[in-house]
């Protein structure tokens, strides 16, 4: 009796493999899991056939056939009641016109990358509920308006990635329902007015990057829904039109022409408690701007303009990571004097000459200055007491150190001084007791003589390879370790 229930128990469940449409995978030389039909990376050259008997298929629902070798999609070939389609990596040339027909109403996604295709395909116009579109590094050079409009009744997400886009297409005006928009490197430099009314309303993020764009498209001006705006990598001047409706939490204008600091203050006036990021690193920007009501900003990097004014602009009170790097300061902004929750002096490649203790609030902590143009350090460069624990200096003609320049940072760990143009090394460096990292190589004029012996305790007292630099043609911990026991006791 327990045998046979066994037997009958291993037949419903074998036969059951043959009818049950959830059990077997739709493609023999592909894997189900879940909703998915995973063909990925297959070394497929065509889609493969149909498991004949579910051809009435409602599981699987995601078919996945990136980095393939397939170049055309028939008719036929793909399951029917399809969510979404992923063909990214493969170079396909074309689409068979009814090819989606038994997903034309439950397709929701579908995904190119590294098509072949130079037109658009018809099978779009066959498609009735399709709400996300990617297409990236695809060289389409006919847009196949009648079959964009179709699908821009649904379009809620669009991405459109190295496709060709030379000027802007009319159909985008009938796109009614975005949310979600990403365009790049496209070479046109302007917008329509009208290129986004039909999505005032809901269009939440807005993505044109590494194009040619010379202004923010006035079209975006009423907008009341936009979150995000990422015009990165463009040539913009003139930010007149950013919507000042909405409640924006990102822009993001890194490395476009932004010169006018007034207009930058400006414009942003809308965002002073919604705008959490600002992108600004790589415009023209000669003064810093004032942005003292962006209530909600934490972070700022300045980072390749052309500011040259120390003395200009506003910060909020609240920043607590701001970076100039990459400019022309010939000093330490005044800004930093107010910001108390800063804890990095971040200002590499500058035109810095001197710094002074008043640059510097209690809570500073790292000052990173390479790539500056300080050739001395007096008793006043650094405040009195200070919470300082890393100074990197690499790559400055410093010459001079006074006695008392460091003294006044008992807590410091880390002194940075590369390239300097010191001849011997100071002494006072013995009184730097919490000192795991000196770094002073590429010094070329620096020597090692007998009367800097009174260093050798402090540099054994540091672990070798955090003692870099030479005395000519020796290491500075091997002159201390092994050089210097030849030099007479004082």
């Amino acid at each position: 009796m327990f045998l046979w229930v066994c037997v009958m128990i291993a037949g419903l469940s074998i036969s059951g493999i043959g009818f049950a449409s959830g059990d077997v995978c739709l493609y023999q030389e592909c894997d189900c899991q879940g909703s998915y039909i995973e063909c990925q990376s297959r070394n497929l050259t065509s889609v493969p056939k149909l498991v004949s008997n579910n051809t009435n298929n409602t599981v699987f629902t995601i078919l996945v056939l990136d980095a393939n070798r397939l170049t055309k999609i028939v008719s036929g070939s793909l399951p029917p009641n399809l969510r979404e389609i992923s063909l990214t990596l493969n170079p396909i040339a074309s689409i068979d016109d009814d090819a989606f027909n038994q997903s034309a109403t439950t397709l929701e996604t579908l995904r190119f990358d590294g098509a072949h295709f130079t037109r658009i395909p018809d099978a779009f116009l066959h498609l009735h509920n399709l709400k996300n579109l990617y297409i990236y590094n695809t060289p389409i050079r006919d847009w196949n308006p009648n079959a964009m409009r179709n699908i821009g009744n649904t379009i809620e997400t669009l991405f459109l990635g190295s496709v060709g886009l030379t000027s802007w297409p009319d159909w985008f005006h009938d796109f009614a329902h975005f949310y979600n928009v990403y365009l790049a490197d496209s070479s046109f430099t302007s917008v329509p007015d009208n290129a986004f009314a039909m999505s005032e309303n809901t269009l939440v993020t807005l993505s044109i990057i590494n194009g040619r764009l010379m202004a923010v498209p006035k079209s975006l001006a009423n907008h009341t829904a936009l979150k995000s705006i990422h015009l990165q990598d463009n040539q913009i001047t003139d930010l007149t039109w950013l919507p000042h409706l909405s409640n924006v939490s990102d822009i993001d204008l890194n490395f476009n022409n932004i010169s006018d600091a007034g207009m930058l203050s400006y414009v942003l006036r809308p965002y002073a408690n919604s705008l959490k990021n600002l992108g600004l690193v790589g415009n023209q920007l000669t003064v810093i701007p004032d942005l003292s009501y962006l209530t909600q900003i934490g972070s700022l990097d300045f980072g390749r303009n052309r500011l040259s004014d120390p003395n200009s602009g506003v910060m909020p009170s609240n920043v607590y990571a701001l970076s100039f790097a990459f400019n022309w300061l010939p000093s330490i902004p005044r800004v930093y004097r107010h910001l108390t929750g800063v804890t990095e002096l971040f200002m590499p490649s500058n035109l810095v000459t001197q710094i002074q203790g008043s640059d510097f609030l209690p809570l500073i902590m790292f000052v990173l200055l390479e790539n500056n143009l300080i050739s001395e350090l007096t008793d006043d460069s650094f405040p009195l007491n200070s919470s300082i624990i890393s100074v990197n200096l690499n790559n400055n003609p410093i010459v001079k150190i006074s006695a008392q320049a460091l003294s006044s940072i008992p807590r410091l760990r880390e002194l940075r001084l590369q390239q300097s143009k010191l001849t011997r090394l100071p002494l006072f460096l013995a009184s730097l007791n919490h000192i795991f990292v000196f770094d002073i190589s590429n010094s070329t004029d620096l020597v090692c003589t007998c009367e800097e012996k009174s260093l050798q305790m402090w540099i054994l007292s540091l672990p070798p390879e955090d003692v870099l630099g030479n005395c000519g043609d020796t290491s500075v911990y091997n002159f201390f370790t092994t050089l210097s026991q030849s030099c007479p006791t004082q």
